[in-house]
């Protein structure tokens, strides 16, 4: 099935895609974050592009790098930059796409399976369950704290029965868990002043109601490592 994405996401994918396609192999490249998640959900707007690639060459190509700063030079792109890890672009309409190493998405163990079912713009994208493993792993271990997307989808997953429980019961056993408990005490992060944009549950929006709501999914996890831990039966 192809996915519906956001419009600006899907703009900033289309531009930007007339010269990356050119140095990234695309059959090679997945889709994920939270553009897939709102369009299988409907749950909120999303501004960005989350793409995964193996191709470990392909962030060392001087020509891509040269690409990037020609988009910028005619003012093309608003921001333009290429590490060892990520590629990032901004467009001037404030589209934002970011490519990945997967090797590099986070600390410790990480499953990412593709969904063999659904496609968006042509490009292979990753199921739920991945796209919710990636993305708290990575902000809780790069950032420190979660944005207040994040709670939100975490949210939306619990209240419609979705993957949560089984992405939380998959790490049962790493420190990841822990890391997301502490996380849950602090107020909610607008990374680079990035709101919740057009979330359809407003009961869920407000930020006390969406750390009530993971901390209830964590707490019973969380309370039987303990156990195991100190040999309670």
């Amino acid at each position: 099935m192809e996915l519906d994405i956001s419009p600006l996401p899907a703009r900033t994918l289309d531009s930007i895609g007339e010269w990356l396609w050119d140095y990234v192999p695309k059959d090679r490249v997945v889709m994920g974050g939270g553009t897939i998640l709102a369009a299988r959900w409907c749950h909120r707007e999303t501004v960005d592009v989350d793409l995964y690639c193996e191709e470990r060459a392909t962030f060392a190509h001087p020509d891509l790098l040269a690409a990037g700063n020609g988009e910028v030079d005619a003012s093309r792109l608003a921001k333009f930059d290429l590490g060892p890890t990520h590629l990032f672009a901004r467009t001037p309409e404030g589209g934002e796409l970011c490519l990945f190493l997967k090797q590099q998405l986070a600390e410790g163990r990480l499953t990412t399976p593709v969904s063999w079912r659904d496609t968006a713009r042509d490009l292979a994208v990753y199921t739920n369950q991945s796209i919710l493993d990636i993305l708290v792993r990575c902000r809780i271990f790069g950032v420190g704290t979660l944005l207040k997307e994040d709670l939100y989808d975490l949210a939306i997953a619990a209240e419609r029965a979705e993957i949560l429980n089984q992405v939380l019961g998959g790490w049962f056993w790493d420190k990841c868990l822990f890391f997301m408990r502490e996380a849950l005490r602090k107020e909610p992060l607008d990374f680079n002043l990035r709101p919740l944009l057009s979330p359809t549950e407003i009961h869920l929006a407000d930020s006390s109601n969406l750390r009530a709501r993971v901390r209830e999914l964590l707490t019973p996890l969380v309370e039987e490592r303990q156990r195991v831990m100190c040999g309670i039966d």
